[in-house]
């Protein structure tokens, strides 16, 4: 990727400027002109929709930029470090690279190998993890084979302490 990332200001100013939402895109929530959270999404709307019904981000505005399919993750993680948004504090890990001997810092999601290594356990085990959560399995599809951060955290817990979203809700 050799594109210019966009200014603060660039972003913010095109808050709901664009009238067509569609295809793969990193997006923005912003607050008072603060970016808060940025994401990704191949349904902007949908996404944000989902964004208010849960009530968890306090935003009042969003942006968006359409990416290539290939260069969203890394064009997310640059947008991360860049604005350091408040909401995704919680998606940072630290993870040794065994090939460049030094830690790197991954934002929201991880691949199967970086997980097996991160919770200890064989990469066969993560992908029982994925097939045994239908909300995993359906994110890790979403999220182009990788697992959120969140949800590895999930595998790390002991199995006795486990339980799924829907058996949390009844």
């Amino acid at each position: 990727m050799t594109e210019k990332l966009l200014s603060r200001e660039q972003i913010v100013s095109e808050a709901y400027a664009n009238d067509v939402i569609s295809g793969c895109a990193v997006y923005f929530l912003i607050k008072k002109k603060v970016i808060v959270y940025v994401g990704q999404s191949q349904s902007v709307l949908y996404r944000i929709r989902t964004h208010m019904a849960q009530g968890e981000k306090d935003f009042d505005s969003f942006s968006y930029i359409n990416v290539p399919e290939k260069d969203v993750n890394d064009i997310e993680m640059q947008y991360i470090k860049e604005f350091n948004p408040v909401y995704n504090k919680a998606g940072l890990i630290s993870v040794f690279n065994t090939r460049t001997n030094q830690s790197e810092i991954k934002i929201g999601w991880v691949t199967p190998k970086d997980a097996a290594e991160i919770i200890g356990v064989s990469r066969p085990s993560v992908y029982n993890y994925i097939k045994k959560w239908p909300e995993i399995r359906t994110r890790y599809v979403e999220g182009h084979k990788q697992i959120r951060i969140d949800d590895l955290m999930k595998m790390a817990t002991p199995p006795q302490a486990q339980t799924t979203e829907a058996e949390a809700a009844q």
